[in-house]
């Protein structure tokens, strides 16, 4: 069973979906991820999927959709999937329900200002990768609470380049949740996470299975 969760940057998806993992059993399956994954096996296709990332192309939708079902054939997809990053666009959306039944849609939701705040305020570590957020600040202003590396803005985190990663969002995904219809459920996710997860919660509350 496949739950889409979508939404513009910042709007929290990562942390909906670690919660939901943890609580449900589900399966966060993050397109991104399992490309990267891929790659770092060393495969003949890893090295495929390295090439065409190195060129700046996009995945094409067949092979990103056959790394998807070899995801979902693993132990841990079967109680359910909350599936992060695919489609972003309705070309893709088409691909993907061509293969694959869609039973929901997470849509978390919140305003434009809200999101360049929130991003705008991440913190990145250069060394072990952790991001810092405002709900979730470093215990020591501008170091990290695992390494003690100096944690900075990147480029791409920086208010103008936020506000046109968004235009991107709105233009290109938006558009999907016409094609789902009545299986979107709004969330809005400018709340606190209590509050987001107990709306979260009541939507998968139906979808919710045990091993």
């Amino acid at each position: 069973m496949i739950v889409l969760i979508a939404g513009p940057q910042g709007s929290g998806k990562g942390t909906v979906a670690a919660i939901v993992k943890q609580e449900f059993g589900w399966a966060h399956v993050s397109t991104g991820d399992l490309i990267r994954d891929e790659i770092k096996t060393g495969s003949e296709f890893g090295k495929k999927l390295a090439a065409i990332i190195n060129e700046g192309k996009l995945v094409d939708d067949d092979t990103m959709l056959g790394l998807l079902q070899k995801r979902l054939d693993q132990p841990d997809a079967k109680k359910g999937v909350l599936l992060d990053g695919y489609p972003r666009n309705v070309e893709q959306a088409a691909a993907l329900n061509k293969r694959f039944k869609v039973e929901c849609v997470l849509k978390l939701d919140a305003p434009e200002d809200v999101l360049i705040k929130r991003i705008s305020g991440r913190l990145n570590c250069p060394k072990c990768g952790k991001i810092y957020g405002i709900d979730f600040p470093p215990k020591k202003p501008g170091v990290c609470d695992v390494d003690g590396g100096q944690l900075f803005v990147r480029d791409d985190d920086k208010p103008e380049a936020v506000k046109k990663r968004l235009d991107t969002y709105y233009e290109k995904t938006e558009p999907i949740f016409k094609i789902y219809a009545d299986k979107v459920k709004t969330i809005d996710s400018s709340q606190k996470i209590d509050l987001i997860m107990a709306d979260v919660k009541a939507v998968l509350k139906g979808f919710r299975k045990t091993a």
